[in-house]
């Protein structure tokens, strides 16, 4: 969940990875999450992996800081 709200920090250095952005250009993301363990690919390179403990089934969502974005072509599939 982001922002978190009783964080004293706004930003996690340790989440981070670089993704160099180019307006007008399309970005694919996957995400794959078994349990509470996920990776993330955003166009095939930078990968990050991460925790999601107590997980809810159906509280997926996307966000946009400092700029805006089109979401298109979004599956859901379950292996």
């Amino acid at each position: 969940m982001w922002p978190r709200k009783n964080s004293v920090f706004n930003q996690m250095i340790e989440l981070e990875r670089y993704v160099e952005l180019k307006a007008g250009s399309p970005v694919s993301m996957e995400v794959f999450v078994d349990g509470s363990i996920g990776i993330v690919y955003v166009n095939d390179r930078v990968a990050m992996d991460f925790r999601a403990y107590d997980l809810p089934e159906g509280n997926w969502g996307f966000f946009v800081n400092d700029g805006s974005a089109r979401f298109r072509d979004i599956e859901l599939t379950t292996l």
